[in-house]
C-alpha cells in the first residue's frame, strides 16, 4: 500500500460512525451481506444496463417462499430499498420480515399484495413504524398497514420472502436497501473508468426544509487533499425522484492523477448523515483498497503515524487518517508523539472500517517531556506517567472510538493554576512563569492555551516563590506559597494590563464577546443586547455574530455603562466602566444549564448554588451509567454508578475545584462521554442571594444611618471612617451594587469628616 503523509490542520468534516444497515449491491460478494434461500438470488445487471449494482430475488411455485435473509441487523423503525423492476400478480404477496436476530423466529411478517400494481418500476419503498403499524409507503404513498403485533426486538435481522396460492414465479430488482441514508458507489476505481456513478437514498428527506448535499473528498492524497466538489440532491442529479437517485462525475476530470482514498459524505446543514469510501487506483502498481482505516486527532500538536509511516504531523485540533498494511495477527501500532508541552493532552483514535480481523491496538505516546500526567482511557482512570517522558496503552476494539487524557497528576508536591487577565478573565497564553526557591531551585515554565501553568517535577515539600510575566502586562509580585505531601498547590494569578498596552481613558471602541459558560471558549451567537449609558440613555443595540461578539464605538472610560443581554428567553445585565479594548460577558454565572446530545443520548447539566446534577436519558439499553468527582488535589471525593436508560446523579460541593465526568456505555457497545469543571470560591455573605439588587441597596444604606446615628455624635471621625470601610467591603463582597467611583466619592468624604474633626478638636475619636 502506498504510504502518504497527510495532515489535517483542521477537521475538515465529521465522518459518519454510525452503525447503519446497508447494502448497496456493488461492494462485495452476495455472501458478505446475505444468507441465500433455495430460491434464486445474486447480484445482478440492473435494468439500466449496469452489472451487478442490484439485488435480483425471486421464487417460483406456490407457498411462502423465503429468498433471502441479512447476516447483519437493522432498526426496524425504518427499512428501505429502491424497487427497480418486478413481477408479482394480483393474488400474490412480497413480504418482509423482521427476525429475531438470535433464534431466526419471525417477528412480524410485513405483507404487499399485488405488488406490480402497487408499486411502480423505480420507485422508493419504505417500512416506517408508526404507533401500532408497521406501514409501507411507495414514493411517500401509503400503501399498506400490518398491526405492531408487540415483542419486536430493538435490531433484527430482515428476509424477503414471497407467496403465491397456485405456482408462480415472482422476482424483483432492488439497490440501495438500508435503514436509514446511503450513498452507494463502488469500491475501487481505476484510471481506465471514465466516470464514477452514484446512487443515493435520503431518510425521509421530505421532513425537513434544509438543504442536503453530497460532498467528495480526498484524504490520504496530498495534492488534492480536502473538499473537492459537492452536489445537492435532489437537484444535481439524473433523477426525477425527491428522495433517491443517480449521477455520475468525471474521473479525469475531477479525480485527475490523484489516486489515493476519497469520502462521499452526505449532509443535511452541519449534520453527517452517512458516509462511504472508495479507492481511486492505479493501473501500473495497483495499492488495492485499505482493508483497514482510522481517524488519529489530538487536541495539541502530534505527530501521529503508524507502523507503515501513514500518517504526519498536525496542529492541535486537527486529525490524520491511518490506513496500515493487514497485519496477520489483527493488532497495529500507532505512535503519538507530541510536538509541544501543554498540562493536559486529549488524544481520540476512532476506526472507521475494518475487512480484515482486528485484534487490538498499541499506542506509543512520547514527548511528554518529562510531565506527571494522571492518565484516563474513556473515562476509566488507568495509572500515572510518574514522569517519565513515554506512555503506552492497548486498546481493544468492542467499541469504536476511544479517548485517552492526559491531566496534571495533583496527588504529588508541586504547583499549579491559571494565569489571567485581572480584568476580562480571559486566558493569558505563553505567560512565564517563575518558581523558585531561591538558589537552590528555580524553574521558568509557559502557560498553555487555557493560561494554565503546572509543575511537579523537581519539586519537594517547602517554601516556593511565584511571579508571573507577560509583555503588555504588569509583572505580578511575588506569591509565597508552602508545597505539602499529597497534593499539588494551586495559585491563580491575575495580570494588569500595562499603560499603554491596552488601557484607554480617552473615548475609545470596545469589543465585547458574550460567552455562555466561565468555562466556554467559543462566543455565543445571536445573543439580543442593548447598551446604556450613565443616564439610561441608549447607546447601541443589536445581535452578537457569528463569533459572539458586538462593538460599541467611543466608549468612555469615566462613564459606567449598563449592558442588557436576552438569550434563550432570560435577560441578564451587566455594567462596566470600559478601559480596556475587549471584554468578555459570562451569562450563566450561576444556575447554569448545558445540554448535550446524540442520536441516542440526551444529557443535561445544571448547577445552583451548591448542587450539581446530571441527568440522562437513552433510548438504548444502558449497561453501566458513571459518575465520577475529582478534586484539584487528585483525589476521588464521588463515585457513582447506574444501569437504568434514564437517571441522575448528585453533587453537592463545597469550596474548591473539581472535575466532574460522565461516562455511558449502551448494551450494543456505544459509548458516551463527557466533563464539567466547577469552582466554587469562599464566598462571604450578608444578605440572602435571592434579595434583588435595589433591596440588598436599601438594607445596606440602613445598617450605614443606624451606625452613624449610634455612633457619629461622639465620634464622628471613626464613624465616617468605618462607614468608608463597610462601603468597600460593601463593594468587594457585593453586598451593594454601585461603581468603583462611588467608593472613591465616600473616602473623600470620610477623609474630610476626618480631617475637620481633627482641626476642631485637635484629636482623633
Amino acid at each position: 500500500m502506498k504510504k502518504i503523509l497527510l495532515s489535517f490542520f483542521l477537521l475538515l468534516f465529521l465522518p459518519y460512525t454510525g452503525g447503519a444497515f446497508e447494502d448497496n449491491c456493488e461492494r462485495g460478494v452476495i455472501s458478505d451481506y446475505w444468507v441465500t434461500g433455495y430460491y434464486i438470488s445474486s447480484y445482478y445487471t440492473d435494468p439500466s444496463g449496469r452489472s451487478d449494482t442490484v439485488l435480483y430475488i425471486g421464487a417460483g411455485g406456490s407457498g411462502d417462499d423465503v429468498s433471502i435473509t441479512s447476516i447483519n441487523t437493522l432498526n426496524p423503525a425504518y427499512f428501505s430499498f429502491i424497487f427497480l423492476d418486478g413481477a408479482c400478480g394480483a393474488s400474490n404477496k412480497y413480504n418482509i420480515n423482521y427476525l429475531n436476530p438470535t433464534t431466526g423466529a419471525t417477528q412480524v411478517q410485513i405483507s404487499i399484495t399485488d405488488a406490480t400494481n402497487k408499486i411502480s418500476d423505480n420507485s422508493k419503498v419504505e417500512i416506517i413504524r408508526e404507533g401500532s403499524y408497521f406501514n409501507v409507503y411507495s414514493n411517500g404513498v401509503l400503501i399498506s398497514s400490518t398491526a405492531d403485533p408487540g415483542g419486536v426486538s430493538e435490531n433484527v435481522k430482515v428476509s424477503f420472502s414471497f407467496y403465491s396460492a397456485s405456482s408462480f414465479t415472482k422476482w424483483m430488482y432492488i439497490d440501495d436497501i438500508t435503514d436509514g441514508s446511503m450513498i452507494g458507489t463502488g469500491k475501487i476505481y481505476y484510471e481506465s473508468a471514465t466516470s464514477i456513478p452514484i446512487t443515493w437514498s435520503a431518510k425521509l428527506m421530505r421532513s425537513y426544509e434544509t438543504q442536503h448535499e453530497i460532498s467528495l473528498y480526498s484524504i490520504t492524497n496530498p495534492n488534492n487533499a480536502g473538499k473537492i466538489i459537492s452536489w445537492n440532491i435532489p437537484q444535481d442529479d439524473n433523477a426525477t425522484t425527491n428522495e433517491y437517485g443517480y449521477f455520475s462525475f468525471s474521473r479525469s476530470g475531477v479525480l485527475g492523477d490523484n489516486h489515493g482514498l476519497y469520502l462521499l459524505e452526505m449532509t443535511r446543514g452541519s449534520i453527517v448523515l452517512t458516509d462511504t469510501y472508495f479507492y481511486y487506483d492505479q493501473l501500473a502498481n495497483p495499492q488495492g483498497y485499505p482493508e483497514v482505516l482510522f481517524l488519529a486527532s489530538s487536541d495539541v500538536d502530534a505527530e501521529i503515524i503508524d507502523e507503515d509511516v501513514n500518517g504526519g504531523e498536525i496542529a492541535g485540533g486537527g486529525s490524520v487518517y491511518l490506513y496500515p498494511e493487514i497485519n496477520e495477527n489483527g493488532i497495529y501500532n500507532i505512535t503519538y508523539n507530541i510536538k509541544e508541552t501543554p498540562f493536559s493532552i486529549s488524544v481520540t483514535l476512532t476506526k472507521i472500517y475494518n475487512n480484515t480481523a482486528l485484534n487490538g491496538t498499541n499506542i506509543h505516546f512520547t514527548g511528554l517531556s518529562g510531565q506527571n500526567y494522571y492518565v484516563s482511557v474513556d473515562s476509566t482512570p488507568i495509572n500515572g506517567t510518574n514522569g517519565a517522558d513515554t506512555w503506552d496503552c492497548s486498546l481493544t476494539w468492542d467499541q469504536n472510538t476511544h479517548i485517552i487524557s492526559f491531566a496534571p497528576d495533583y496527588t504529588l508536591p508541586g504547583v499549579w493554576g491559571y494565569v489571567k487577565n485581572a480584568d476580562t478573565q480571559a486566558a493569558i497564553k505563553s505567560a512565564t512563569v517563575t518558581v523558585t526557591n531561591g538558589s537552590l531551585f528555580t524553574e521558568y515554565l509557559y502557560t498553555d492555551s487555557n493560561g494554565m501553568y503546572y509543575l511537579t517535577k523537581g519539586i519537594s515539600e517547602g517554601p516556593y516563590n511565584l511571579t508571573a510575566a507577560k509583555t503588555g502586562y504588569t509583572t505580578s509580585n511575588p506569591f509565597l506559597l508552602t508545597t505539602t505531601a499529597g497534593t499539588t498547590t494551586r495559585k491563580d494569578i491575575f495580570l494588569e494590563k500595562t499603560s499603554g498596552s491596552g488601557v484607554y481613558y480617552a473615548p475609545h471602541d470596545v469589543t465585547f464577546t458574550v460567552l455562555e459558560f466561565w468555562y466556554s471558549s467559543i462566543g455565543l451567537p445571536g445573543v439580543s443586547y442593548a447598551v446604556y449609558d450613565d443616564e439610561n440613555e441608549s447607546i447601541k443595540n443589536g445581535t452578537t455574530g457569528s463569533k459572539g461578539t458586538f462593538t460599541v464605538k467611543e466608549m468612555d472610560q469615566g462613564i459606567n455603562y449598563t449592558i442588557t443581554l436576552t438569550h434563550n428567553g432570560n435577560t441578564y445585565t451587566e455594567y462596566i466602566e470600559p478601559g480596556l479594548t475587549e471584554y468578555n460577558i459570562v451569562l450563566n454565572k450561576e444556575g447554569i444549564i448545558h445540554q448535550y446530545y446524540n442520536p441516542w443520548l440526551n444529557l443535561s447539566y445544571s448547577e445552583t448554588q451548591n448542587n450539581v446534577t446530571v441527568a440522562y436519558n437513552s433510548n438504548k439499553t444502558v449497561s453501566t451509567a458513571s459518575f465520577t468527582v475529582i478534586a484539584s488535589n487528585g483525589s476521588q471525593v464521588q463515585a457513582d454508578t447506574l444501569n437504568t436508560t434514564s437517571g441522575s446523579f448528585l453533587f453537592s460541593f463545597t469550596e474548591g475545584d473539581y472535575i466532574m465526568q460522565f461516562g455511558i456505555e449502551a448494551s450494543d457497545g456505544s459509548t458516551a462521554a463527557q466533563a464539567w469543571s466547577i469552582s466554587s470560591p469562599p464566598v462571604v455573605t450578608l444578605f440572602p442571594a435571592s434579595y434583588p439588587a435595589w433591596l440588598k441597596n436599601m438594607l445596606f444604606v440602613a445598617i450605614i444611618i443606624i451606625f452613624l446615628l449610634a455612633f457619629g455624635k461622639a465620634k464622628n471621625d471613626i464613624a465616617c471612617g468605618s462607614v468608608a470601610v463597610l462601603t468597600s467591603l460593601a463593594y468587594y463582597f457585593e453586598w451593594l451594587s454601585c461603581s468603583f467611583n462611588f467608593v472613591v466619592l465616600i473616602w473623600i468624604i470620610a477623609a474630610g469628616a476626618i480631617f475637620l474633626h481633627y482641626k476642631r478638636t485637635g484629636a482623633v475619636g
